[in-house]
């Protein structure tokens, strides 16, 4: 009989700092062209600098987070472009959610 294998309670560090980072982005709490420092969010998150860089690393391949050459980590500048680029994509998400909501409409009259 093989053992079974328990999932962890807590995720692992930069797992944590990822999404707790993430959510921020997506609520507003980090405002555009924000500078941050691994060693700040490190500090912030009572982690070590490397799970700290390896979030950062995610959100920067997922375009949330800006790495200069230099190192320095920011968020992205909320151009006009970046405006419109959201704007179709939250245009062409909302056309797709709609089409699937369709079919799982339930009358409301009798």
């Amino acid at each position: 009989m093989m053992p079974t294998r328990t999932p962890d309670a807590a995720p692992v560090a930069h797992d944590r700092v990822y999404r707790a980072l993430r959510t921020r982005f997506m609520h507003g709490e980090i405002a555009p062209g924000q500078s941050l420092t691994l060693r700040g969010l490190g500090r912030e998150f009572g982690v070590s600098m490397t799970p700290a860089r390896v979030a950062v690393r995610r959100l920067a391949a997922e375009g949330a987070l800006f790495l200069s050459s230099s190192g320095r980590i920011s968020t992205p500048e909320l151009t006009n472009e970046r405006i419109e680029k959201l704007a179709a994509l939250r245009a062409l998400i909302e056309v797709e959610l709609a089409s699937r909501a369709v079919p799982c409409r339930v009358p409301i009259w009798g």
